[in-house]
């Protein structure tokens, strides 16, 4: 059952992603830009909330070996820092042309699909060891 709660809840993740689209049809960049403010503050406090509230504790209660969850969660915040490192990407402001070009299609798509998969392993096995702590990740991803 709990294979059909996360599949349902990927699916509702999915659609519900695709709302941000409206952020792209909002012509004021002062509108979009408060918009943009206040939409990754929440995101970041809704994952923040979630890993300290609910996964770590429930890594805790489950592997029972501190230095091993430590390990881990340095393991990964290390892992990103290298990833962020080997792909160097930088924020420009020079404008598109035939001699400048912005590459950033390809690596979009990348990390976009890495993204997501890692969002259904995440709140697939978030609802394999607990249906509430299924439904917050799916809140938190959402």
């Amino acid at each position: 059952m709990e294979v059909f709660y996360a599949l349902l809840s990927i699916g509702l993740v999915s659609a519900i992603s695709l709302v941000g689209i409206i952020t792209l049809i909002i012509k004021n960049k002062t509108i979009q830009k408060n918009l943009q403010i206040y939409l990754i503050s929440f995101a970041a406090g809704a994952m923040l909330s979630t890993v300290f509230l609910h996964m770590i504790p429930e890594s805790i209660e489950k592997i029972n070996d501190l230095k091993t969850i430590g390990f881990l969660i340095l393991l990964g915040i290390i892992l990103s820092f290298i990833l962020e490192k080997i792909i160097c990407w930088r924020h420009c402001h020079l404008p598109i042309t035939k001699t400048h070009k912005h590459h950033f299609a390809y690596l979009n798509i990348f990390g976009d699909f890495f993204h997501n998969f890692l969002d259904g392993i995440g709140i697939m096995a978030a609802f394999k060891l607990n249906f509430t702590l299924g439904l917050s990740t799916s809140l938190s991803v959402i």
